[in-house]
């Protein structure tokens, strides 16, 4: 195991013929998960608008039923 450890490849043989080897594992690459851009959807559905913080306080007042939580 020693010599597969160091980078060398082990023939392991029955009546002279190779039976199986062991080879050194590979190292594994890190695998990258592309993350999506969230501001460029959001600028595609929704453009460049803007909405005031009073216009939102209406929204949420609306939305809780007339309740306003300072």
């Amino acid at each position: 195991m020693e010599w597969v450890a160091d980078g060398d490849e082990v023939a392991i043989t029955r009546r002279r013929k190779i039976v199986a080897r062991l080879l050194p594992a590979r190292p594994r690459k890190p695998t990258r998960v592309k993350m999506p851009d969230i501001t460029a959807r959001l600028r595609k559905v929704f453009g460049r608008k803007v909405i005031s913080d009073e216009a939102m306080r209406k929204l949420w007042d609306e939305d809780r039923g007339g309740l306003r939580i300072s």
